[in-house]
């Protein structure tokens, strides 16, 4: 779709860091719909790299999951099979409906803890914005700003 595009360049990564991109060198990053997926230590992974490739000043959008953080020590319910993850959605997202779209075992308190350890500012998390008309509430979601 966007192979005529010259200003665009791809990137493979290994999942966990972004080899290729130049240190402070990225006004903004954007990531929705991947963070909800991924593990206290890919996140950790990513943010240590998103400080290094963010220009003093620069920015991340960030869409990650929204579990209580009280309760993710309870994440090893999900073990027991069905069961065991319908009681820790319950818990830790305080909903009956729907599946938790594989979210995984990250809290808002999380994000602020590891966005800290790799030096990165947290102006804000929101579930909703635009006075409420849009956000990401269906599995307790949220999204970040992050800061250099």
């Amino acid at each position: 779709r966007f192979k005529d595009h010259v200003h665009i360049t791809y990137m493979a990564n290994d999942g966990k860091t972004l080899p290729g991109v130049s240190d402070e060198s990225v006004d903004l990053v954007w990531s929705y719909d991947s963070f909800v997926h991924m593990d206290k230590q890919v996140i950790n992974s990513y943010f240590a790299e998103i400080s290094r490739i963010l220009r003093p000043g620069g920015k991340a959008l960030i869409h990650h999951a929204g579990r209580a953080h009280e309760f993710l020590w309870l994440g090893f319910t999900r073990q027991w099979g069905e069961i065991g993850k319908q009681i820790y959605k319950v818990i830790s997202m305080k909903t009956f409906k729907d599946d938790d779209g594989w979210r995984s075992n990250v809290s808002r308190k999380l994000v602020r803890n590891l966005a800290a350890k790799n030096n990165l500012k947290v102006n804000w998390q929101k579930q909703f914005w635009e006075d409420g008309r849009i956000g990401v509430p269906r599995f307790n979601d949220c999204v970040s700003e992050l800061e250099k």
